[in-house]
């Protein structure tokens, strides 16, 4: 139960692990990360490697609207990498919400999802 994050400074590229139930502590903990970590770098990259994911607790999914609101317009693109069918599902409705460009991979695709980042 993690939301583990990884910066890449030399690249602008923050990595985000996530498994288990996605708490509000969780988030309390992550969306400030990924906030300094876009202050630092203006135009960041994010990809987001989903495993497999209990359920997110309703505190937690507002507290990440809330970042992301403040931090939309400096994502330039999001890889999701993910087996299951709601990780496209909120991928697609990020693409209403963020001018970031967003696509969803398979797990086995990491190698791809990081060539699509780095171009």
């Amino acid at each position: 139960m993690s939301i583990d994050v990884t910066e890449h400074h030399d690249t602008a590229l923050l990595e985000l692990h996530i498994t288990g139930k996605i708490t509000e502590e969780q988030m309390q903990r992550v969306g400030p990360a990924i906030e300094r970590f876009a202050e630092r770098h203006g135009r960041i990259d994010i990809l987001e490697l989903v495993g497999e994911v209990e359920g997110v607790q309703l505190g937690a999914a507002t507290r990440g609207m809330r970042t992301d609101a403040k931090i939309l317009s400096r994502i330039r693109k999001l890889a999701v990498l993910g087996s299951r069918s709601w990780v496209e599902y909120l991928a697609k409705l990020g693409n209403r919400t963020l001018r970031a460009e967003i696509r969803t991979f398979a797990p086995g695709d990491e190698a791809q999802a990081r060539q699509w980042l780095a171009a």
